[in-house]
């Protein structure tokens, strides 16, 4: 009775790598970070005496500020996943649809509650730093690293600020004395 033949396991080729990652997967995890407050709508305001309560007053732009997503060669990652990176990072929730956050003129309704010179204001906290990640290739057997830098926004802040007053250092309030 023969004894049958059996046959050798072929080698891995390039057709049998190994699977390494998820495909499509992307991450990005931040190397450096800075947030700071932005002044986007200000006007100084001069209350005299016998002038309080309530007054309404219009704003112009002072700067727009908008995200944005750089990469420093040509694998990409989604902005969404780098942006969502950065908050964490930063502690704050921002903006991801990278439009601009200002117009051209705003308008607020102050109290104000005593004489004085006061800066009506708006502003922002932006966030920026660099980043590092990594892009899952499409066969699932290559992280490919990818790296740039992001700048978004938070939601804004408005209010006045007395020109007479200290404010927390670092504050937007503080930010916003820098135009007395």
């Amino acid at each position: 009775m023969a004894v049958p033949a059996v046959a050798e396991a072929a080698p891995p080729g390039p057709d049998f790598a190994p699977v390494i990652c998820e495909r499509g997967h992307q991450s990005a995890r931040f190397v450096s970070k800075v947030k700071s407050n932005v002044i986007t709508h200000k006007k100084k305001v001069s209350i005299a005496d016998g002038m309080t309560g309530s007054k309404s007053i219009t704003t112009t732009v002072e700067r727009s500020v908008s995200a944005s997503v750089t990469f420093n060669q040509s694998t990409q990652i989604s902005a969404s996943v780098v942006i969502a990176s950065l908050e964490g990072a930063i502690g704050l929730e921002l903006a991801s649809n990278l439009s601009q956050t200002s117009t051209n003129s705003q308008t607020f309704n102050m109290n104000f509650n005593k004489p004085g010179t006061y800066i009506v204001f708006d502003g922002v906290e932006k966030a920026s730093g660099a980043w590092t990640g990594s892009k899952c290739n499409s066969n699932g057997t290559a992280l490919v690293p990818v790296s740039g830098k992001a700048t978004s926004w938070a939601i804004g802040h408005e209010g006045s600020i007395n020109c007479a007053s200290n404010y927390r250092a670092g504050s937007m309030q503080a930010k916003a004395k820098e135009y007395c």
